[in-house]
Formats: C-alpha cells, sequence, structure tokens
C-alpha cells in the first residue's frame, strides 16, 4: 500500500483494476524548477530587499529543500547595432540577458506528476539588476536552440545552433540566414486563442519590488496548465524586457530564474483514493 500525502490530510492509495487515470487533490504538490538547488528569498546582493510584496505567500515558504532541480534553457535576441552583426550572433551563454527578447524554457519533466497534472498557480520570478520600462510577456511558438556562444555566430567551431533575433536554431557564420520564427511568436498578445493571465502581454499583471535589483514575478498559471494539459506545446517564456537586464540561469544560485508551481500530480492509472 503506498501512502499519499496531501495538503493536510492523509490519503491512502491503493492500486485498483481500473482504467483512466485520477488527479489527486489540489495543492498537493508544490515545487520551485530551477537550474540550481539553492533558494532564496532575500535580496542575494544583501541589499535587505525580499520578494514578500511579489511572490504569492504560499510559494514564500518554499526553500530549498523544496527545489526540483532541472535544465534551463535562456537566451537574449539583442538587435542593437546590426553593423557589427548583433542580430545574427547567439547570446546562450551569459549570467546578462538583455533587450530587446529574453527566452526562458524550463524543462517540466522533471517535476513528479506534474505533466498531466492540474496547475492552481504557477509564478515565475526573475532578478532583474536595472530596469524601469514597461515589460511585455508570452510564450514562445517556435522551438529554439539555447546555443552555446556570447556575443559570436552560433556555426562558429565549435558549432551548435543558437538562437538570434534572425534566427531560432541558427548556424550561420555570418550576416546571413534570414529568420524562421513564427510570425506571432513576440507578439504583443503572446499566444493566440488563449485566454487569461500570463498569455495577453499586459505586464501590469507582473509585480515588481522596486526599480533596481529586485525580484520581479509574473503570473503563468494558464500557460502552465496548457503545457502540462497537452493543449500547447512547451517551448518556454519570452519577455520583452527593453532596458532591463535579467539575470539569467548561470548567474549566482540565488538569482537564477525560478519557476513556483502549485498542482495536483496525475496518479497513475488504476490508484484510487481513499480520503480518511
Amino acid at each position: 500500500m503506498n501512502v499519499y500525502i496531501g495538503n493536510g490530510f492523509h490519503a491512502f492509495a491503493l492500486v485498483a483494476l481500473l482504467a483512466g487515470a485520477f488527479v489527486s487533490p489540489a495543492g498537493a504538490n508544490m515545487v520551485a524548477l530551477k537550474r540550481n538547488a539553492s533558494l532564496t528569498h532575500t535580496d542575494p546582493l544583501g541589499t535587505g530587499n525580499n520578494d514578500a510584496s511579489v511572490l504569492h505567500v504560499s510559494f514564500q515558504a518554499l526553500g530549498s529543500g523544496d527545489v526540483v532541480t532541472t535544465t534551463v534553457k535562456d537566451a537574449f535576441l539583442y538587435d542593437a547595432n546590426p553593423t557589427a552583426g548583433h542580430p545574427w550572433r547567439n547570446y546562450g551563454v551569459t549570467t546578462a540577458l538583455l533587450s530587446p527578447y529574453t527566452l526562458f524554457e524550463f524543462n517540466l519533466a522533471v517535476a513528479p506528476g506534474l505533466i498531466g497534472g492540474t496547475v492552481s498557480r504557477a509564478e515565475l520570478r526573475f532578478y532583474f539588476t536595472s530596469g524601469n520600462t514597461v515589460y511585455q510577456a508570452g510564450r514562445v511558438l517556435t522551438a529554439w536552440s539555447e546555443g552555446n556562444k556570447h556575443d559570436a555566430y552560433p556555426g562558429a567551431a565549435p558549432a551548435a545552433p543558437g538562437a538570434s533575433k534572425y534566427h531560432p536554431n541558427g548556424l550561420n557564420t555570418g550576416n546571413t540566414t534570414p529568420g524562421t520564427w513564427q510570425s506571432g511568436t513576440f507578439s504583443a498578445t503572446g499566444a493566440t486563442g488563449d485566454t487569461g493571465s500570463g498569455l495577453d502581454g499586459d505586464m501590469a499583471r507582473s509585480r515588481k519590488a522596486g526599480t533596481n535589483n529586485r525580484w520581479m514575478v509574473y503570473d503563468v498559471t494558464d500557460i502552465l496548465q496548457n503545457w502540462v494539459g497537452g493543449s500547447s506545446a512547451n517551448l518556454g517564456f519570452w519577455l520583452r524586457n527593453n532596458n532591463y537586464v535579467i539575470n539569467s540561469s548561470e548567474a549566482g544560485t540565488g538569482q537564477q530564474p525560478v519557476l513556483f508551481i502549485d498542482y495536483a500530480p496525475k496518479l497513475p492509472k488504476g490508484t484510487v483514493i481513499l480520503v480518511r
């Protein structure tokens, strides 16, 4: 007999000969997905700021023991100074993500039962060191590669496919290869056809704790539910950050992007939940 501990009660799961799959009670699991297992709610630069004013209270109780480490892809698409080739260059290996677009993609499969489960709340938290303009956001519609370069063409040795402003998986060695990003990928409305928080590009939905060296949190609940429910593919988030500088997954452990998820996991087929 397997014991399943939910939120505030105990449920005993017995395997029975039943068809179909069940989802455990809402709020049963809360995890923090990030590249490194360290999790802090206090400003890692020691300024005394914390994320209490921006992160949902339920996630503020999570610590390093609640982290599920995962692979995180991130890169920024640079469009400054085209004559120097920046829009064709890859910026996938860097600690600071610049304007105009930042991409994040978390591997969700590592969280037990998340794929096929029910998401009740999800928030993306990242740390910015400077910036004061309006944000937009949405989900990426085109598969892309992080790359292995910083301010270099993705096809330069050692060559690896890498995202740039003009190509999601470029292998170019110069200012060539026009873009093949899907139309609408970076539109202000984000993912056409979806509704709800995290999809309409309205960054008034985001919350930030001050101006510089602070956390910013974005509600991505509906995006996560669509991904784990199979109605859309997880190709990551895009953020239009204008003049913001965001710390990447290669930054200091306390400053790395974190995806907080509160969800009811999908249980194996044939599982019966008896609540006492």
